[in-house]
């Protein structure tokens, strides 16, 4: 029993689960923007989008993105379609799939919004490729160089081993 001169012991802070959600830092942040655009992105087979466990997921975040089943004939939707078309069109003609980073006005490794920047722009087109009524809607290629700049950003300018820089 303590005399009531001594203070009571504090109890001593316990270690957080690790389940507990992790602070949201700038660079998770954008690993979690990077996962919904590979929502947009990566299609699946109708074989895999059955065995798959996020598949349902990808496909709600993928219709949040990007506005689901619009009618690309509604002139409402024309100036959103022109958007996407124009900036995709532009992101395309400047991207650079090897090399030190994907558009030469964007270089990596000193600047930190240069990474933000690319990832918008895949997200950009992203949105094309998915978007009912672009000139990318389903396009092939558009995909494979999506998942080819995605690959390139997380192996090495975004990858867990990069030091940080400039945040």
């Amino acid at each position: 029993m303590h005399s009531p001169a001594q203070p009571r012991p504090r109890p001593q802070p316990q270690p957080q689960p690790s389940h507990e959600p992790r602070a949201l830092t700038r660079r998770r942040l954008l690993a979690l923007s990077g996962a919904g655009l590979g929502a947009l992105a990566l299609p699946l087979s109708t074989a895999a989008a059955a065995t798959d466990p996020y598949a349902a997921l990808r496909a709600t975040w993928s219709t949040y993105l990007s506005g689901g089943a619009i009618d690309p004939a509604n002139s409402v939707f024309a100036p959103a379609i022109s958007g996407l078309n124009s900036l995709t069109q532009a992101w395309l003609a400047s991207i650079q799939l090897s090399g030190p980073a994907l558009w030469p006005d964007l270089p990596l490794g000193t600047v930190s919004a240069n990474i933000t920047s690319s990832l918008s722009r895949l997200k950009t087109m992203a949105l094309a490729y998915v978007t009912p009524g672009t000139n990318y809607t389903g396009d092939a290629t558009l995909a494979t160089t999506i998942t080819t700049a995605l690959d390139f950003m997380v192996s090495g300018p975004y990858s867990a081993t990069t030091a940080m820089y400039d945040n």
